[in-house]
C-alpha cells in the first residue's frame, strides 16, 4: 500500500498537480478517486446484502459508506487516498503563501514525517482516530513520493533490482504489516519496507 501512496506523490509531483487552483484539484480527486468509491461501495454492499442477508437494511450499507466503514474492505485505500491528498494539497496551497517557503516546507516535511511514525506507534479504539492515523501514514508517503519524485523517476535497473531483493528478504524476516488495520509489528522494517 506505501507504494501507491509514493506513487501517488510522484504523480503529483511529474502533472505539477500543485500548480492548479483548489476547485480544480478537488473536482478531479472527486471524479477519480470518490465515484470510484461510491461505486465499489454499492457494489459491495449489494453483493454482500444479497449473499448474506449482511444484516441491516439497505440505509446500513450508505451509512457505512458514509461514515468510511466500508461495505467492501479494501475500499478504505479510496478515501484515505482522498482524505490525504486533500490534506497535502491544502498544506501546500498554504505553504505557498508564506514568506521564506523553503524553511517552511522543511518544517512542514520534518513535521509530516514525525506525525507519520507516531501514527504507526499510536494505539486507539475510537475509528475516527485511525482514519486520522491511517491519513497521517499515507499523507507522508505521499510527501515522500512528491519530494524525492525525480529520483524515484531515473530508470536505475540495478538500484531497482537491489531494493526488490531486499524487501523480499526483508519480508521473509519481518513479521506481518497491515496499513488497514493499523497492524505494525515492527515499525523500523515497514517504513525500510515501503520505502524500498
Amino acid at each position: 500500500m506505501p507504494a501507491f501512496f509514493i506513487i501517488s506523490g510522484v504523480i503529483i509531483q511529474i502533472t505539477n498537480g500543485t500548480e492548479r487552483k483548489y476547485g480544480g484539484i478537488l473536482k478531479q480527486n472527486i471524479r477519480t478517486i470518490i465515484i470510484p468509491y461510491c461505486f465499489f461501495e454499492l457494489i459491495g454492499g449489494i453483493t454482500y446484502y444479497l449473499r448474506c442477508g449482511y444484516g441491516q437494511s439497505p440505509f446500513g450499507l450508505i451509512h457505512n459508506s458514509l461514515t468510511m466503514h466500508c461495505n467492501n474492505g479494501p475500499n478504505w485505500f479510496l478515501y484515505i487516498l482522498f482524505l490525504s491528498r486533500c490534506m497535502f494539497f491544502t498544506a501546500v496551497k498554504l505553504l505557498n503563501r508564506l514568506p521564506k517557503q523553503r524553511i517552511w516546507s522543511k518544517c512542514y516535511f520534518a513535521v509530516s514525517l514525525i506525525l507519520m511514525v507516531s501514527a504507526t506507534i499510536m494505539d486507539s479504539e475510537l475509528w475516527i482516530v485511525s482514519i486520522a492515523r491511517k491519513c497521517m501514514i499515507a499523507h507522508g508517503f505521499i510527501l515522500i513520493g512528491y519530494v524525492f519524485s525525480d529520483m524515484l523517476r531515473k530508470k536505475q535497473l540495478l538500484l531497482g533490482a537491489a531494493a526488490f531483493l531486499c524487501t523480499v528478504f526483508i519480508s521473509l524476516l519481518a513479521p506481518t504489516s497491515d496499513m488497514s488495520r493499523l497492524l505494525f509489528r515492527s515499525v523500523p522494517l515497514y517504513f525500510v519496507m515501503s520505502i524500498l
